[in-house]
């Protein structure tokens, strides 16, 4: 049994302990149905996913980015969405002038990685460095890739953002450049 975590009429997570065999899997639903529902799964060391704003896996970032001020070494946040009663958009990040700025991706299926040299994010095609690549240390089952926003990106606007772990690609997710 793994415990919930989450649990809707459309949707339930659980986090799958760590000793669970990799491979096939057949996950039943206990609420005392009886046949419990189930649903065969693939349990994998790697599966990245990165959430999205309007959590359906697509679109705007699920995410936060922060501007450092080089000169006093001043970190402010920056708005990477804005969500309203008709859905989440994308706010433009000013990745310009005299500050860097780190944006902070959520995700799952990415703390199994072999290396952080294994772990490549690209923004409208262009290689961001990546800085952190595990779990994000309060909330279980999620983890955290932190990267420096590429200085010499020259897209504006709405810019694919792709992850690939060891080789596997996350969804593609969206961020906007300014």
């Amino acid at each position: 049994m793994h415990p919930l975590f989450y649990v809707a009429p459309n949707q339930i997570n659980f986090v799958i302990s760590a000793g669970v065999a990799k491979g096939m899997a057949t996950v039943r639903i206990l609420n005392g149905d009886s046949p419990a529902p189930s649903v065969d799964v693939q349990v994998a060391t790697i599966a990245p996913g990165l959430f999205t704003a309007n959590g359906a896996g697509v679109g705007v970032a699920a995410a936060i980015a922060i501007r450092r001020s080089i000169a006093t070494q001043t970190d402010s946040p920056i708005p990477v969405f804005h969500c309203d009663a008709n859905g989440c958009t994308s706010a433009p990040i000013d990745i310009g002038g005299d500050s860097q700025v780190f944006l902070e991706l959520y995700g799952t299926g990415i703390r199994g990685r072999s290396a952080l040299s294994n772990v490549s994010v690209k923004i409208g095609g262009v290689t961001a460095p990546v800085l952190f690549a595990g779990p994000q240390g309060q909330f279980p089952g999620l983890d955290q890739v932190n990267i420096a926003m590429p200085t010499g990106l020259n897209r504006h606007g709405e810019q694919d953002l792709v992850l690939t772990v060891d080789g596997i690609t996350a969804n593609t997710v969206r961020v906007n450049v300014r």
